[in-house]
């Protein structure tokens, strides 16, 4: 099953579990031996992740993984910020951003075909230089407030 998602000589990062041993042969493998170092940040995530998906989405689609995923980590990142803190935040980047493309006319037909792999999931072709000195303007105003 692994050929099917992963490049042959990709490396592969997990634990000192006996079953990852066979992939050895078609890719580098990289362990980690828990006795001596733990890291719980990636099973925290895994399990918000999943509780997102059972308890909100119930259906999670790969074109749209890259969304899914940004959200639960905004959601692990703010998880100890009250709900009025969350919604000032999120009304602000509603506001203040340019609606990306992909994000209007869903419902006259207007989906993503694929998807998003490699750069292009954090460069889309909907992102121009408009986009940037949008984002050049706030950081501007953001400083300008953090001085106030």
């Amino acid at each position: 099953m692994n050929h099917r998602f992963v490049k042959q000589g990709s490396e592969i990062f997990c634990d000192e579990n006996p079953t990852y041993l066979g992939l050895d042969f078609h890719y580098k493998r990289w362990s980690v031996n828990h006795q001596e170092c733990f890291n719980n940040l990636a099973e925290s995530f895994n399990a918000r992740f999943r509780d997102l998906h059972r308890g909100v989405h119930h259906k999670c689609d790969n074109k749209y993984a890259l969304h899914y995923t940004n959200q639960a980590a905004y959601m692990s990142d703010n998880r100890r910020k009250s709900n009025g803190e969350i919604f000032q935040d999120v009304l602000k980047r509603c506001l203040w951003e340019l609606p990306l493309r992909e994000w209007v006319g869903y419902w006259q037909g207007n989906h993503r075909e694929g998807e998003l792999l490699d750069i292009k999931a954090f460069a889309p072709n909907e992102i121009s230089s408009h986009y940037f000195k949008r984002l050049e303007e706030q950081a501007a105003y953001d400083e300008i407030l953090m001085a106030a």
